[in-house]
């Protein structure tokens, strides 16, 4: 299942792992000055980088785009809460280049190779403004302009539709931030399971999963994870508390969110009385309103 969409990623590119090596390198720590000094790399080797990018294929090395589909600004234009955090993004670009670039091994060991080992890495941003058609837009613009694999767009709102664009075109995508369930995909077990619907589309539900082919992958844990933390920590630390109420976002995070408690506080020997949704446009007084009730 992963192996055939990664290869069809792959060809897009013509070098082998290509989309894995570069969501890795975007979503794990690069090489410390010190093991980048040991391998000729980083600060101390920095001077020696041209000679690795050529030296194995002879030819200058072709840049590697990816894409990052950023929530920067809201609907209104303002700067978003999470803007921030496309640093993290930069830092690995920096990180990356500084050490000599990507080490891609080549899919045909041979001189008419299209990248070498030490490719350059560019990062393309481009702004979701936190709609989700927008989110979809981007991400198809981002492909069309060279990119192997896209990251970001992880939010409730921005996260599925742009997920949804990368898998349709074979692009693995990497979700970031407080990701949607909706885009987790099939476990092992439900693809295996014909009592579990399919889909074609992020979905969350029961008897429901998206079958992504492994093309997304996250740096954050589901929405119902941290709901299964929050049970435990109340029933840990206020033992006496069998009783409880729900308060939930409503949206593809919080949903997640409200199961995971419910589920794991039962678990614990609790029972949830009752529950009530928000969202991002209930007021105070309609939030005081649910808390009395």
């Amino acid at each position: 299942m992963t192996r055939n969409h990664f290869a069809i990623a792959v060809r897009r590119v013509r070098v082998v792992g290509i989309p894995v090596a570069l969501a890795a390198a975007l979503w794990t720590s690069v090489a410390s000055p010190a093991d980048a000094g040991s391998e000729g790399h980083g600060a101390s080797g920095h001077n020696r980088c041209e000679g690795v990018m050529t030296a194995r294929e002879g030819a200058t090395p072709k840049t590697v785009k990816i894409g990052a589909n950023w929530t920067l600004t809201t609907p209104a234009g303002t700067p978003a809460v999470v803007a921030p955090t496309l640093e993290q993004i930069k830092v690995a670009e920096f990180e990356i280049n500084s050490s000599c670039g990507l080490r891609i091994a080549s899919s045909i060991r041979s001189t008419k190779s299209m990248m070498a080992a030490g490719s350059p890495l560019e990062v393309l941003v481009r702004d979701n403004r936190t709609i989700a058609a927008e989110s979809a837009t981007v991400t198809h613009g981002l492909i069309d302009d060279g990119a192997v694999a896209v990251v970001g767009g992880g939010g409730s709102v921005t996260g599925p539709p742009a997920a949804q664009v990368a898998v349709e075109r074979s692009i693995p995508f990497g979700a970031n931030q407080a990701a949607a369930d909706a885009i987790s995909g099939c476990t092992a077990a439900e693809l295996l399971d014909p009592a579990v619907r399919k889909s074609t589309t992020p979905v969350y539900g029961a008897g429901l999963c998206w079958n992504h082919g492994g093309l997304v992958f996250r740096t954050t844990a589901t929405g119902r994870d941290w709901g299964t933390v929050a049970a435990a920590y109340a029933r840990t630390t206020y033992p006496a508390s069998t009783t409880a109420a729900i308060a939930y976002l409503d949206n593809d995070f919080g949903r997640p969110n409200r199961d995971g408690l419910r589920a794991r506080f039962a678990e614990l020997g609790g029972t949830a009385l009752a529950e009530g949704a928000l969202n991002t446009s209930t007021s105070v007084a309609e939030s005081k309103t649910l808390l009395r009730t």
